[in-house]
This record gives structure tokens, sequence and C-alpha cells, in this order.
């Protein structure tokens, strides 16, 4: 009785992590799994053992891979952004994975996902309860300018020679896909300062000016940057070190 019942949540489980609306393509996946529980919610939160899944010929609706990259692009080249392609969506010829499932988190390392234009590989989870997903992906694109709608040759020459990193977050049925430059810069930024502050401490270093003041060189220290000028920075910089190779 109680296998049965499982077998039937398993089974309910599988088809609300793969079965969205804004998802398509033919699944193909095993699953090695065991929980106890009274209740659905209680068994996939006891969910431990291993799943492998492969998607084929499909595409995820409402996100536009290539628009956020074309669109980061411009942000640092200061061109005008390009503009979508409604409605938005990105095509896959595969989508694969394999991992652990414990206590209802699935993770894995192994994620690559394979585009007519591009490559996506990367690690992070899926909560197999929630469908939330948190995926660290680098993005590399191919020279194949005729998959690539609209763009220009410039782009492409930007595009073919670096690996840009992606942030996925979100939900399975509302993912936010975005290039993953303000993390990145802002926990650099973060040791920058870390490193200052260790150097004042142990050094002796003099602190520094405040604004308007001038610093140990006679030179006025400059005025201190807002939160938004600060993050328009990073990302610049950040894309510069993406582009400018």
């Amino acid at each position: 009785m109680n296998e049965k019942i499982a077998d039937v949540n398993l089974a309910a489980m599988a088809k609300a992590m793969f079965d969205q609306d804004n998802i398509s393509g033919t699944i193909n996946g095993g699953f090695i799994l065991a929980g106890s529980g009274l209740s659905l919610t209680a068994i996939q939160r006891d969910l431990d053992g291993s799943m492998s899944f492969e998607l084929k010929d499909g595409a995820l609706e409402g996100t536009d891979i290539w628009y956020q990259l074309r669109r980061a692009r411009a942000m640092f080249r200061q061109e005008a952004v390009p503009e979508p392609v409604l409605p938005a969506r990105t095509e896959f010829s595969a989508v694969r994975a394999t991992g652990v499932v414990a206590k209802g988190i699935f993770t894995n390392d192994d994620f690559i996902a394979e585009l007519p234009f591009l490559q996506l590989t990367g690690s992070g989870m899926v909560d197999l309860v929630s469908t939330e997903i948190d995926y660290a992906m680098q993005v590399r694109v191919f020279d194949r300018p005729e998959f690539m709608s609209g763009a220009t040759e410039a782009e492409l020459a930007d595009f073919s020679k670096t690996v840009v990193p992606l942030k996925i977050t979100g939900s399975l049925s509302s993912p936010s896909v975005r290039p993953d430059i303000l993390e990145e810069a802002l926990e650099e930024k973060k040791e920058e300062l870390k490193d200052q502050l260790l150097d004042r401490l142990l050094g002796g270093d003099a602190e520094p000016a405040t604004d308007g003041e001038a610093g140990a060189d006679g030179e006025a220290a400059p005025e201190e940057e807002s939160e938004e000028d600060l993050e328009d920075r990073l990302k610049k910089e950040l894309l510069k070190k993406l582009f400018d190779r």
C-alpha cells in the first residue's frame, strides 16, 4: 500500500516539475528516489536519491536568452539597446542534467543546454516542491550568424571570443535569466574593501579623507558614489572584462 502511494506521488512530482506551460519538448528521464510521509508535500520534502533527464527539441516561452546577451553588450558599448523579438522564446535542441536529490532538493553540476547558436553549461539546484531554481551558467556563442536574428558583425565578433556568465533564478514556470555581471562585480568590490580595511587595521594606514577633505597626499578625496552610480560603474567594468580581450 505504501509503495503504491509513493509511486503515484513520485509520478505526480515528475509531472509538476517538468509539465510546465512555458516549456515544450520531449522528455526522457530516470528517477531512483525514496521518501516517506503522510502527504505529497511531506514525501517530496523527504526524497533522497538520484535523477537524470533529457529534454529534446523544445522551447522556453517568455524568455529570450539571446536578447538578454545582446542587451548586456549594448549597455557596455553604450549603444542603443536592440529591440526584442516578441513573443520572447528560446528554442533548444537538447537540455540534459544528472544529479542527486537530498531532502527534496535536486542538485547537479553537469547541466548543459544546446541551442542553435550557443551552448549553456553550469550547475545549480531545483526545489522539487516549489520548483524554485538557482543556476550559475556559462554561455558560449558559436559563430553561426545564420541563426542570430538581427545580430551585427560587431556583436558576433564580441560574443564569439568570450564566455558570458549567466544567472537563472526564480521558478520553472517563470524563470529570471540575466547576465551575471553585477553580482560578480559586487563580490569583487566587497573583497577589495575587505582588503583595504584589513590593511588599515594591521598595517596602520591612515584613515581615508572624508568628502571635501585633503588626503595624505594633499589632494581632496573624491565624492562618495551614489549606489546607482556605483552599480552602473561596476556593470561597465565587468562587461569591459568580458568583451575587451
